[in-house]
């Protein structure tokens, strides 16, 4: 298996950030870098950088990911994965929206989003309310907007 298996396969994970996840660790996104391959030019609609590839848009992240999830408690880990994915997920989203003239969102917009979905996702595991309780105020102590 390879290093970030563990990050995308859990059960708790979102699908469609699974899957974008996924396609961002094997670089199959398509980035401007990929998309040249293909004859076409764009810069990164996030930043104007003119050689968008993955490594540009994710790389920090990536080796934060891999890293930061290992002796955590099973809730923190599970948190942190579900962060992890989320944030890759709407940085893609907000440039894709952006290459298609969407409405540009901020990044403290994007924060409240994620900590909103994944809230939200917190309330679909389980019946019991002690624990969705306990999710919840774990969360909010590690998600703490400023």
């Amino acid at each position: 298996m390879v290093e970030w298996h563990r990050l995308l396969w859990f059960p708790q994970a979102i699908p469609r950030q699974r899957f974008i996840t996924w396609l961002a660790f094997r670089n199959k996104l398509s980035t401007g870098s990929r998309m040249r391959q293909w004859g076409m030019t764009q810069a990164c609609p996030l930043c104007g950088e003119p050689n968008e590839t993955r490594d540009h848009l994710y790389n920090t992240l990536i080796q934060y990911g891999t890293c930061s999830a290992r002796a955590l408690s099973p809730l923190d880990s599970m948190l942190s994965k579900l962060a992890f994915q989320a944030t890759i997920y709407w940085i893609w989203k907000e440039r894709n929206g952006r290459c298609h003239d969407q409405p540009r969102r901020t990044p403290m917009h994007l924060a409240h989003v994620i900590h909103k979905e994944i809230s939200n996702k917190l309330l679909s595991l389980g019946d019991d309310a002690a624990e969705v309780n306990e999710r919840l105020l774990r969360w909010n102590e590690v998600a703490t907007l400023h």
